[in-house]
Formats: C-alpha cells, structure tokens, sequence
C-alpha cells in the first residue's frame, strides 16, 4: 500500500481535528469532502495500475466496520459519542481499511489507549467531561499507519 494515497483523506481528517479542538464540532461537509477526494484519489491510482482496486474494497469494509463498531460503542453508552465522532470515523475508517485487519485492530487499541489517558489529563487539569475525540481518533490512525510503515506490525 503507497502510504501517500491516504495524503487527502488524512489532510481532511486533521483538517476535523483542529475544528473539533475550537469548537468541539465535526464539520461534516470536511468529512464528505475527504471521502470524496480519498474516493477519486483510489480509484484514479487505481485506473494508472498504481494500487489494485482491492484497495478501495479494503478502505469499503474499513469505513463500513469501523462505523459499525463506534454505532456500537455509543449504544453501549448513551452520551459518550456524538454524531460528529461516528461521522469522523467514517473517513478514517476508510483511511484505514486499505492497512489491513493488523492496523485496524492497532487503530483501535491506540483509541482506547489515547482516549482513557485524554480523559484522564482533562478530569485532572480543566475538570471537562467533554474532549475533543477526533483528534484522539486521528492520532491513533497515524499511529497505525507509522506501526504499519516500519513494518512493527
């Protein structure tokens, strides 16, 4: 997997992360717009014989597990996820889908790994009960795609 192919889809996603941080909002048109670009950016290296089309059915089944997965988790606690979370995932779920069931699963690990500590750090410094949950989300995916890169996984 050509690891530059995911540049829009991350760029979009970080894009989310710093209005996440501001206002504590997901701007949904930046999410629609990075599956958009990632879309066209697959299947156009796909149509130069640069990535095989199977990477767009990986980072398919990517976006429709990880959805699934956080629909689940914010069932299982009313409250604790807002929309704009589960719609994040979707474009990092698609991000992440062409890495593998290895980065998935590291993906998710290193959420909830972040996201206890986050919560943890903002209790103890600005007594929140809300934080910023994208960029948690995007710094896990980085840190899957760097896992995966240097070959640790």
């Amino acid at each position: 997997m050509n690891t530059v192919a995911i540049a829009p889809g991350l760029i979009c996603a970080l894009t989310a992360c710093v209005t996440d941080i501001r206002a504590l909002r997901v701007p949904r048109a930046v999410i629609a717009a990075g599956l958009v670009l990632q879309t066209l950016t697959f299947v156009g290296l796909a149509l130069c014989n640069i990535l095989s089309w199977q990477v767009l059915a990986n980072a398919c089944f990517g976006l429709i597990s990880a959805v699934t997965l956080q629909y689940l988790l914010a069932r299982c606690v009313p409250g604790a996820l807002g929309f704009g979370d589960i719609t994040a995932v979707l474009l990092l779920g698609f991000i992440m889908g062409p890495f593998g069931l290895s980065a998935f699963v590291l993906w998710w690990f290193c959420m909830a790994l972040y996201a206890g500590t986050f919560i943890l750090i903002a209790k103890r410094l600005q007594h929140r009960d809300v934080i910023a949950y994208v960029p948690v989300m995007t710094m896990a995916a980085i840190t899957a795609i760097l896992g995966y890169c240097c070959h640790l996984i």
